[in-house]
């Protein structure tokens, strides 16, 4: 079902038409990296994401991480880079980054036309001469701190408990680990044997409680912000959830996913 969604009902006929050889770069430069700069640099040479900032983060998280998402592009070799990945908390900093960046973007052409017209209505050609050179950085600067210092674009909220998560706004799609999580090898382990508990208290299904069923779940998040699976009537009537808790319908997909990787 979800590869039918994804890929039309003709996915197999499709596959096989256009299998042709091909270099894969995986192999070229492995997925495996020594230190953090080295998962950054990988994660945008391998077309995971076009930004990637794991800093603060365990490497051997990150290797995992990136080696989970990378077996999944494999599965499905036609999803698209993701926005951003690294941790929660530079994915927030990413994402308000973005939307101040976005914001001025939206507005600048009519904020620099009243800047200018108000600088002709003076009658000085020399002071408009003199800031047309960098009359859009000097307005932009002014214009990020406006909305910096109004509070405007709002900040997102970095859940503390939170193991890892999928960020779908626009222009910072992507999935992240908790720094306070995943931090170093020790939080690692002991995060890990957390998940064991929710494992056994049923919250995952048997067979979870891993770091690759951690980024599997969240890699079903990708795939359904692209397909719309946990909404599809016939995964929905699959599960026999009924309506009654669609609202929740996403997180019991995920589960499925997790269950169906294993």
């Amino acid at each position: 079902i979800i590869r039918e969604l994804l890929y039309g009902h003709d996915y197999y006929a499709k596959k096989s038409s256009k299998e042709e050889p091909h270099t894969d770069i995986t192999e070229e430069i492995g997925i495996i990296s020594k230190n953090i700069k080295e998962a950054n640099e990988k994660a945008v040479k391998l077309g995971i994401a076009h930004h990637a900032d794991f800093r603060g983060l365990d490497i051997n998280a990150v290797n995992v991480f990136l080696e989970e998402i990378q077996k999944t592009k494999e599965l499905f070799p036609d999803l698209p880079a993701f926005d951003f990945i690294g941790s929660h908390q530079n994915h927030a900093n990413f994402l308000y980054n973005y939307q101040l960046e976005n914001r001025w973007e939206r507005n600048k052409d009519k904020i620099i036309e009243k800047y200018v017209d108000n600088l002709s209505k003076k009658n000085d050609m020399s002071l408009i001469n003199a800031h047309m050179g960098d009359i859009e950085k000097f307005l932009k600067e002014k214009y990020i701190e406006h909305l910096k210092s109004q509070k405007i674009i709002k900040k997102y909220r970095v859940e503390s408990g939170d193991y890892a998560s999928y960020f779908w706004n626009k222009g910072a799609k992507g999935i992240n680990l908790n720094m306070r999580k995943f931090a170093s090898s020790a939080m690692t382990q002991e995060t890990i044997e957390v998940m064991k508990v929710d494992v056994a208290e049923k919250w995952s299904p048997v067979g979870c409680g891993t770091m690759q069923s951690l980024i599997d779940h969240e890699m079903g998040h990708r795939i359904d912000d692209l397909v719309g699976a946990s909404q599809d009537s016939e995964i929905i009537n699959l599960s026999k959830l009924g309506n009654s808790i669609k609202k929740f319908m996403f997180e019991h997909y995920m589960n499925c996913w997790n269950a169906l990787k294993l």
